[in-house]
C-alpha cells in the first residue's frame, strides 16, 4: 500500500499543472461547452450518450462520467481535468499491482523464487508509465478522458484475468474449474466490456491475453503444447473476448466514418499506410526512451517525403529487431512478449484505417507502451540489492537508483510539457515550433490568436495554413471568420465559399455565410446555402435555428415561407434536448407563419411555462409578446397594426 501511495501521489504532482488549466479550443469547448446533452440523465439524453458518434467516436461511458463530473463540480474546466488527473493515477496504481503480478508470474515460469525487491520493480514500472511526457496528451486534453477511463478498465481486466488463470492449478491446465477463478474471469470480461464502452483503444486485448498464455504463464506453446486437450479451453475461453472486440472494432469504424474523419485510399493509399505504419512502430520506442520535441500534432507529410529515406530506416530497423527478437525468443521470452503486445496494441492506430490528419499522436502510446515499462522493472529484479546465504547484503542497487533518478527527470518532463496544455495560445505555439509545416498547427495558432483579438497576428499564420494546405476546409472557414471580424465581408464570402467547395457539410461556413449575406439584404441567396447545409447536419442547431428564424421572421415576405420553416422547426426540436426552450419559440412561431394559429398558441404556452419553471425572465417575456399576437390571428412578421 505504501508503493500505491508513493505512485498515486507522484502522479498528482506530476501532472499539477492540469489542475489551473482551462477548456483548450481543440474538441474541448465543442465537447464539453458548447454541447450540453451530457449534462443532464434523462432518458432522452441517456439514449443519445449510448447511440451517439459525436466527434468521430463511440463513447457512452465516457459521457457517463462528463455527466458525472458536471454533478460534482459544475461546468467549469477544474473539475474536469481534476478527474481526468485522478483517472490516470488510478491507472498507475492498477498497473503497480499488474506489474507486481507479471513479474511473481516471470519468476515462476523461471523456476525461481519471487524476490523481496518485486514491489521496488513494479512501482518503477508503473512510475514509468505513469509520469513520462507521452502520457500528457491522454491526461491533460480533455477531449482524451476516453484513454483515462478505458486504460484503467483495460488494467483491471487484466489483472482479473492474472487473478483467473494465474493459480499453478491454471498453468496445468485446469483453470477455470474452481468457482473463485470463474468469478475472476468473468470480472475480466465485464472490466473489458466497459474499457470498450470508454473508448475501442483495447480492441485487439484478445491477443494480448493469448501471449500472456505463452509467457509468463506458460498455458500455451513450448511443452504445453497448441492444441491438444490440456489447452483447448485456454483457446476457448478467449472467444468471448474476441467477440467483443471485433463488435468494438467495427463500431469504431463506423463512428470515424460517421465523424467525417476516415481518409480515402484516394486520400492515403496503401503505399503511404504502410510507411505510417513502419514509421509509427519506431516512433513510440524511440520517444519513450527519448521523450522530446513531444506536440499535439505530427501532421503526415507529402507523400513523397512519407515514401522518403526515413521510412526505409525506419523499415530497416523493424525488420532487423523483430528478425532479433525471434532469434532469441527462447533466451529473452519476456522482451519478446513484451514487443508483440506493443505491437498488438499500437496495430489499430498505426494508420491502416486512417482518421484525421495526424502521422502518429502521443495518446496513441497509452496502452500499447505498457509493456516496454516491464523490461526496466525486470531489470530492476536481476540487480536489485539481494540477500546472501550468510545473512549479509550483497549491494547491486546501482540499477533501480538509475531507473529512480530517471523516474525523476520524466516527472519533471511531464511537469513542464503539462503546462503547455493551459490554454489554447500555449498549446499550438507549441505546435507550431514542434511541427512548423504542419497546417493544422497553424492553422490553430491562428485561432487562438484571433480569439485573444490579435487579428495581425493571427493573419500570416491563417495564410501559412493555406500555403501548405488549400484544400483545408476548417483553415478555410476561419479565415473568412478573421476577414469577417477585421470588415472584409467579400474575403470571407469567398473563403466560406471555398470551404463548402472543400467540404460541403461545414456547416459553420454555410451559416456564417448566410449571416453575411442576410446582413447586406441578400437574405434570398442565404435560403439555398442554408438549405443545402442544414439538409446534411440535422444535429446542427445553431444552422437550424437561424435557418427557421430566416423563414419564419424575415421582413421581407418573399423570404418567408411558414410551410417550410415548420419543417425546419420541427428537425430542430428533435436535435434539441426537451426543456431547451428554442423549440418552443421557434416551433411556434413557424406555426403562425404557417396560419397554423391553434398550435402556434400551445406550442407558446408550453414555451412560457417552461421559461417560467427555468428562471428566464426574457425569454417569458418574449413568449408573452408572441402569444398575444398568435391568439389575435397575427403571425410573429406580421405589422402591428
Amino acid at each position: 500500500m505504501v508503493a500505491a501511495g508513493i505512485v498515486f501521489f507522484t502522479v498528482l504532482l506530476s501532472f499539477s499543472p492540469a489542475f489551473r488549466a482551462g477548456f483548450v479550443d481543440w474538441d474541448d469547448v465543442d465537447l464539453l461547452v458548447k454541447n450540453t446533452r451530457y449534462q443532464t440523465l434523462t432518458s432522452e439524453n441517456f439514449n443519445w450518450m449510448f447511440s451517439t458518434w459525436f466527434a468521430g467516436h463511440y463513447q457512452p461511458l465516457t459521457w457517463l462520467s462528463f455527466w458525472l463530473d458536471f454533478k460534482l463540480w459544475g461546468g467549469g474546466p477544474a473539475g474536469f481535468h481534476a478527474t481526468n488527473v485522478l483517472f490516470h493515477a488510478a491507472s498507475a496504481v492498477l498497473w503497480l499491482f499488474v506489474s507486481r503480478g507479471l513479474l511473481v508470474r516471470v519468476a515462476a515460469s523461471n523456476g525461481a523464487e519471487p524476490r523481496n525487491n518485486l514491489t521496488l520493480a513494479a512501482g518503477i514500472a508503473a512510475l514509468l508509465f505513469a509520469v513520462h511526457p507521452l502520457r500528457v496528451e491522454s491526461v491533460a486534453w480533455l477531449a482524451e478522458r476516453r484513454d483515462v477511463l478505458s486504460g484503467g478498465l483495460f488494467m483491471a481486466c487484466v489483472l482479473c484475468y492474472l487473478r483467473a488463470v494465474g493459480s499453478s492449478a491454471a498453468r496445468e491446465g485446469t483453470e477455470l474449474t474452481e468457482a473463485t477463478n470463474l468469478k475472476w474471469y468473468l470480472l475480466s470480461f465485464v472490466f473489458y466490456g466497459l474499457s470498450l464502452s470508454a473508448k475501442a483503444g483495447a480492441m485487439t486485448a484478445v491477443a494480448v491475453l493469448v501471449i500472456l498464455d505463452i509467457y509468463p504463464l506458460r498455458r500455451l506453446g513450448g511443452r504445453t503444447g497448441w492444441w491438444n486437450s490440456s489447452v483447448r479451453r485456454v483457446w476457448i475461453e478467449k472467444i468471448p473476448f474476441a467477440v467483443l472486440g471485433g463488435v468494438a472494432a467495427y463500431v469504431a469504424l463506423i463512428a470515424q466514418e460517421k465523424g467525417g474523419a476516415l481518409l480515402t485510399l484516394a486520400e492515403h493509399d496503401w503505399p503511404a499506410r504502410w510507411s505510417q505504419a513502419v514509421f509509427g512502430i519506431v516512433f513510440y520506442v524511440w520517444k519513450s526512451i527519448l521523450p522530446t520535441q513531444l506536440g499535439p500534432i505530427y501532421q503526415i507529410p507529402p507523400r513523397g517525403e512519407a515514401l522518403g529515406p526515413r521510412i526505409w530506416i525506419c523499415a530497416a530497423l523493424v525488420i532487423a529487431s523483430l528478425v532479433a527478437l525471434y532469434r532469441c525468443r527462447r533466451r529473452a521470452p519476456g522482451l519478446a512478449a513484451a514487443t508483440a503486445a506493443y505491437i498488438v496494441l499500437i496495430l489499430p492506430v498505426l494508420g491502416f484505417a486512417q482518421s484525421g490528419p495526424q502521422l502518429v499522436a502521443d495518446r496513441y502510446s497509452y496502452l500499447s507502451c505498457l509493456g516496454l515499462t516491464l523490461l526496466p522493472a525486470w531489470w530492476v529484479t536481476r540487480n536489485a540489492p539481494v540477500q546472501s546465504v550468510g545473512g549479509k547484503s550483497r549491494s547491486r542497487s546501482v540499477v533501480p537508483i538509475l531507473c529512480l533518478i530517471w523516474v525523476g527527470v520524466l516527472a519533471t518532463a511531464t511537469f513542464m510539457q503539462t503546462t503547455h496544455w493551459n490554454n489554447a495560445l500555449d498549446l499550438w505555439e507549441l505546435g507550431v515550433r514542434v511541427s512548423p509545416h504542419s497546417p493544422v498547427a497553424r492553422a490553430n495558432l491562428a485561432d487562438a490568436l484571433a480569439r485573444n483579438g490579435r487579428f495581425e497576428a493571427a493573419e500570416p499564420h491563417y495564410l501559412r495554413a493555406l500555403e501548405l494546405n488549400p484544400q483545408d476546409a476548417v483553415a478555410l472557414n476561419h479565415w473568412g471568420d478573421l476577414c469577417r471580424a477585421t470588415h472584409r465581408p467579400d474575403d470571407a464570402l469567398d473563403a466560406y465559399q471555398s470551404a463548402l467547395s472543400v467540404n460541403p457539410k461545414r456547416w459553420r461556413a454555410a451559416l456564417s455565410m448566410a449571416e453575411i449575406l442576410a446582413d447586406r439584404g441578400q437574405a434570398a441567396e442565404a435560403l439555398p446555402v442554408l438549405r443545402a447545409a442544414a439538409s446534411q447536419n440535422m444535429e446542427a442547431t445553431e444552422l437550424l435555428d437561424f435557418f427557421t428564424q430566416l423563414l419564419a421572421t424575415h421582413p421581407d415576405a418573399r423570404v418567408r415561407d411558414g410551410s417550410e420553416a415548420v419543417v425546419w422547426a420541427e428537425k430542430l426540436c428533435d436535435a434539441l434536448p426537451a426543456d431547451d426552450l428554442t423549440c418552443p419559440l421557434n416551433l411556434s412561431t413557424a406555426l403562425a407563419e404557417a396560419g397554423r394559429f391553434d398550435e402556434a398558441a400551445r406550442f407558446g404556452e408550453i414555451g412560457l411555462q417552461l421559461a417560467r419553471r427555468s428562471g428566464n425572465a426574457r425569454l417569458e417575456k418574449e413568449f408573452e409578446r408572441r402569444l398575444l399576437r398568435f391568439r389575435d390571428g397575427r403571425p410573429y412578421a406580421a405589422p402591428d397594426p
